[in-house]
């Protein structure tokens, strides 16, 4: 359920699950390629053969950071940091300090997101055939345009949130899937264009680049200033350099302006063999600091941002979930064709939405939020 507040509360911050593992002392900016014992034996093998070389990235954050400790969870076969707690600069660590941080004027906060899975579509038919797997209007995207979507399936439910993105030079499609659902949904993929009479091919990224996200109202400088002054105004939201940009003398690195805290902020690709450097130089710069998986979630929450799993799932459809909005307007091309895998269990033959007994809502003015399946009752 959605809490949308301004000023969080402790209550706010993290789902009680996130916060009953043990503390673990070890290296920021590596977390999330740490591969998680007890996930690694029942995964498939393309989990296994990616997470064997998530652990030798991991080893290459090692050699390039210093210690700040973080309190660390499992999640989708890694370990990450809910939270850190000897953050550079002498910044005090924690979910509320990395929280308001990332909201101060002039700061902004780096997290590690590359347990996030990249994926490439090539092909001249990429278009036709992504269209049938996602619900929104891509054949409009102007190069170096995106937007967020919605993999659906067969009964209408949601099998994931993803971003997607038309390169700069139009020669590919670049997407983000989240990391728990990645390896599913390649799989979703992979089924239907076993029996997709065109030309598409899918890319897994897996482990030739890393994904950093750089989040708040000082992201624009930090970024301009290690792009040789860029002029990054004119880049607006859910745009990007989708070819090849050179960030911090890194070539082959992508860039959108994007993310998924409610601030202001950029998703970077970088070459794995150059992200630990890359990470060192945002870090060195004034008014970044590190956050862990904690504010990332209680800044989506303050935004009014869904998290898959937790507020949608395979069993919601986008009407319920209250993102119809992702489909387009009423009388949009895609909301009248359909075509989408389950767009007949949520749209008319006109393209209207049907009546739905569910629906996520967002809930404000309480003094401290409810915890998850907590029953709320009005005051009546």
């Amino acid at each position: 359920m959605e809490l949308l507040r301004r000023g969080v509360t402790r209550a706010a911050l993290i789902c009680l699950t996130l916060l009953s593992y043990n503390f673990v002392a070890t290296d920021p900016l590596v977390y999330l390629a740490i591969p998680h014992p007890h996930t690694h034996t029942q995964c498939n093998a393309m989990q296994c053969n990616a997470m064997q070389c998530n652990a030798m990235r991991a080893q290459q954050w090692t050699q390039h950071t210093t210690h700040s400790g973080g309190k660390m969870v499992p999640f989708a076969g890694y370990s990450l940091p809910v939270f850190y707690e000897n953050l550079p600069k002498g910044n005090p660590g924690g979910i509320m300090a990395e929280h308001n941080h990332t909201r101060s004027s002039d700061c902004s906060s780096i997290f590690d997101v590359s347990h996030m899975g990249q994926i490439k579509w090539h092909g001249k038919d990429r278009v036709k055939f992504l269209e049938s797997m996602v619900c929104s209007d891509l054949a409009s995207l102007k190069p170096g345009e995106g937007l967020l979507s919605l993999i659906t399936n067969e009964e209408g439910g949601i099998i994931d949130d993803t971003v997607i993105n038309n390169s700069t030079d139009g020669d590919h499609i670049y997407m983000v899937v989240n990391g728990a659902c990645k390896f599913g949904d390649m799989e979703h993929f992979q089924k239907y264009l076993d029996e997709f009479d065109g030309d598409c091919t899918m890319e897994y990224l897996e482990d030739t680049m890393s994904l950093l996200a750089l989040q708040g109202k000082g992201a624009g400088a930090v970024l301009s200033e290690l792009m040789g002054g860029a002029d990054l105004s004119k880049m607006t939201f859910m745009t990007g350099h989708l070819s090849e940009v050179t960030i911090g003398g890194v070539e082959g690195c992508k860039l959108t302006r994007c993310g998924y805290t409610g601030e202001d902020g950029f998703e970077i690709s970088i070459p794995s063999a150059h992200a630990p450097a890359m990470a060192e130089a945002i870090l060195s710069k004034e008014g970044v600091n590190l956050a862990g998986l904690g504010a990332r979630d209680s800044l989506r929450l303050e935004a009014g941002l869904c998290l898959y799993g937790n507020d949608i799932d395979g069993t919601t459809s986008p009407i319920e979930g209250a993102l119809g909005w992702t489909l387009g307007k009423p009388g949009s091309r895609r909301r009248v064709e359909q075509g989408f895998t389950g767009a007949s269990h949520f749209l008319t033959e006109e393209g209207k939405f049907k009546k739905v007994s569910r629906k996520r809502v967002g809930l404000s003015g309480m003094k401290a939020p409810a915890r998850e399946h907590t029953e709320i009752f009005d005051e009546r």
